[in-house]
């Protein structure tokens, strides 16, 4: 090998090696993600909790000489809970909607306490006071549960600017902000003047429109609901499907729009083709 040869050589096992050993470092550092997922339960007497899930997403380091979390990528996450409010407290939670698309919902519970306050000057000494307490949180999923635990309902966010209403197999969108009594569970729209009630949930909007015909089984599969409000009040707007076989025998489908009140379970308008329109008792 001549001179110029061995010297290149040499230069390149200066500048390669180093390389190659910087990246053999890179590689062996532990990478590790936490991982916290938060949701809100309003419990049958009125409490609010806070579950905080933790979990390791990436794995732990390889050093034996080291403890290592409990936590692994197999392992179910730890959660903890923290109590926000007393029991059997009235809370109003206020559910906004987030601003850009990390599904992080925005929640303002404001409880109103009564207290006592004897050493007041102005008071009796035995009359009670209200206090007022405001709690802010963003969290990725509220749930109201029943007396056994099972969720009533639930809120998340699908995307930006909207909310989503599950009831069991039935979901509905929304941009509206919502609000949620914790001792009734009552689901309402939340203004600033008195806040609107939703006397009928989403299963029981689609299971009415079943029952007067308007929607079957099979117009469930791909059936979008929005929640919204116009000059009738708080209105389910559903668009689906209608399937079925004219007279038992001829195939038919089309596009069906149904408008329904969410504060009285009323019918405000149909949309469908004139032949489901004349004929749509026959269709089976």
């Amino acid at each position: 090998m001549t001179s110029k040869k061995l010297y290149t050589w040499n230069m390149r096992k200066k500048t390669v090696f180093p390389l190659i050993t910087l990246t053999l470092l890179l590689l062996s550092v532990p990478v590790t993600r936490a991982r916290a997922e938060n949701s809100i339960v309003i419990h049958d007497d009125g409490t609010i909790s806070l579950f905080i899930t933790h979990g390791f997403v990436l794995g732990a380091s390889d050093d034996k000489t080291k403890s290592k979390p409990s936590t692994s990528p197999t392992s179910p996450p730890a959660e903890t809970s923290v109590s926000l409010t007393r029991l059997h407290t009235e809370s109003k939670i206020t559910v906004t909607p987030p601003i850009n698309d990390d599904k992080k919902i925005q929640v303002t519970i404001t409880s109103v306490t009564p207290t006592q306050n004897p050493s007041s000057p102005v008071l009796p000494k035995n009359q009670s006071v209200t206090t007022t307490k405001t709690i802010e949180e963003n969290v990725n999923e509220i749930v109201a549960q029943g007396t056994d635990e099972k969720p009533i309902l639930s809120i998340t966010s699908p995307t930006a600017h909207e909310l989503q209403i599950r009831q069991q197999n039935v979901a509905v969108t929304t941009a509206l902000p919502l609000q949620i009594d914790s001792l009734t569970h009552s689901l309402g729209i939340s203004s600033a003047n008195q806040p609107a009630t939703i006397s009928v949930l989403p299963h029981e909007a689609v299971q009415g429109m079943i029952d007067e015909g308007l929607l079957d089984t099979k117009s469930l599969n791909g059936m979008k609901i929005y929640l919204a409000t116009d000059s009738t009040g708080i209105t389910y707007n559903v668009q689906s499907e209608r399937q079925g076989r004219l007279f038992g025998i001829i195939p038919v489908a089309s596009p069906v729009q149904v408008i329904l009140s969410a504060q009285n379970g009323k019918v405000v308008k149909v949309s469908q083709s004139i032949l489901f329109t004349i004929l749509g008792k026959f269709v089976k």
